[in-house]
């Protein structure tokens, strides 16, 4: 910790969480975890509505009639607009979604083991299943294998020297 003058010394502080308070923070850790294998949900909807049909007959409107005085060209408006997606009850737009679906392809086709492994992080948005070779079991199992003294739990690391990991003096007046 902090020393300068005569008789500095090191000292620790250690806070006992309450049971209650032990279990509610590991349930909430397990709950994130869970939600962290759902991945990214992308939004399939509309993003943009389409030009109502009578907003497309007053533009060609006002084209045919610069037109007629010689102010524009002659064109069809609706000729140079993209096609909008139908999704029910009146509702017309244009959605990213596709643009997605494209990119997610391109990557798999190109880069098939950085898409594989990506995907190991996350459920199977079709069956709801973890891949067979997930990312969360590798951490789980990496993180059994590097348990300190064969298996001590973090209630037992208390009482550790976080700086050189060997075990803290029983007291103030001990000496190393």
């Amino acid at each position: 910790m902090s020393g300068g003058g005569k008789g500095s010394s090191d000292s620790s502080t250690t806070v006992e969480l309450p049971a209650w308070m032990e279990d509610a923070y590991q349930k909430s850790l397990a709950m994130s975890e869970e939600k962290a294998k759902m991945g990214y949900v992308p939004y399939i909807g509309p993003d943009v509505a389409a030009i109502p049909e009578q907003s497309q007959d007053a533009m060609q409107s006002m084209a045919d009639t610069s037109a007629l005085f010689g102010m524009s060209p002659n064109r069809d408006i609706r000729a140079s607009l993209p096609v909008p997606t139908d999704y029910g009850n009146g509702v017309k737009g244009y959605s990213s979604f596709p643009m997605f679906e494209q990119a997610q392809n391109a990557l798999s086709t190109k880069y098939p083991g950085l898409d594989k492994y990506l995907k190991s992080f996350f459920i199977d948005p079709k069956t709801g299943a973890m891949p067979a070779d997930n990312a969360w079991d590798r951490a789980n199992a990496s993180v059994k294998s590097k348990t300190i003294d064969g298996g001590e739990t973090s209630s037992r690391r208390k009482n550790r020297n976080p700086r050189n990991d060997t075990p803290r003096a029983a007291g103030p007046d001990s000496s190393r």
